[in-house]
C-alpha cells in the first residue's frame, strides 16, 4: 500500500496475508444420541472446517420416514447448538434418514453423510424367569435378554408380576 500526493507517491508499507473465508465443510457422523417410541435425539460433530468464519447455524433435513430419496427442512438450529430432538411424527419402529447441513457467513456446507436412525419401538419379552435361588424371605429369579432385543432404546427396568 502506498499514500500519493502531488510531490509523489510514499515507499510501500508492510505486506499482509488476508485469507477470504469460505463455506464450512459438512459436519460429521449424523448419529442417534437417544430414542424413544415418540423421539429421536440427533447429534452430529462438527465440520473438520468453518470455512475460516465461526458456524452461526446448522440445519437438519430428513425424508419424513417414505425412504424416497428426498430430502425436506425439518429444522434449524441457532448458534453452534449440535444437537435436535424430533418430537413430532414419530412411528415407532420406522425408519428415518437424516443430513445436516453447516452455515457461516459465506454461505451453506454441502450435506453431511445420510444417518440412517431407526425410532425405537417396544422392548421384546425377556426370557421366562427360572428361580436360582430362595429362602424363607426372598426369591432371586434370573431371566434372559430379550430375543428380539432392546426395540432401539436401553432397557431400564424390568417389571416382575406374581399371583
Amino acid at each position: 500500500m502506498t499514500a500519493v500526493n502531488g510531490r509523489g507517491e510514499s515507499q510501500q508499507s508492510n505486506s499482509i496475508s488476508i485469507y477470504a473465508a469460505t463455506i464450512p465443510s459438512a459436519p460429521m457422523n449424523v448419529r442417534k444420541l437417544d430414542s424413544g417410541s415418540t423421539f429421536i435425539a440427533l447429534t452430529w460433530d462438527i465440520p473438520t472446517s468453518n470455512g475460516g468464519s465461526p458456524i452461526t447455524d446448522y440445519k437438519v433435513y430428513w425424508d419424513l420416514g417414505s425412504a424416497s430419496g428426498y430430502f425436506e427442512l425439518l429444522t434449524s438450529t441457532t448458534g453452534n447448538q449440535q444437537r435436535f430432538n424430533l418430537t413430532t411424527d414419530i412411528i415407532s419402529g420406522a425408519i428415518y434418514t437424516f443430513k445436516v447441513v453447516a452455515i457461516n457467513v459465506v454461505g451453506t456446507s454441502n450435506f453431511s453423510s445420510i444417518a440412517t436412525i431407526t425410532a425405537a419401538r417396544l422392548p421384546g419379552k425377556p426370557g421366562t424367569p427360572v428361580e436360582y435361588s430362595s429362602s424363607t424371605t426372598e426369591i432371586k429369579l434370573r431371566w434372559t435378554y430379550p430375543v428380539l432385543g432392546n426395540g432401539g432404546a436401553n432397557i431400564t427396568d424390568y417389571k416382575v408380576y406374581w399371583d
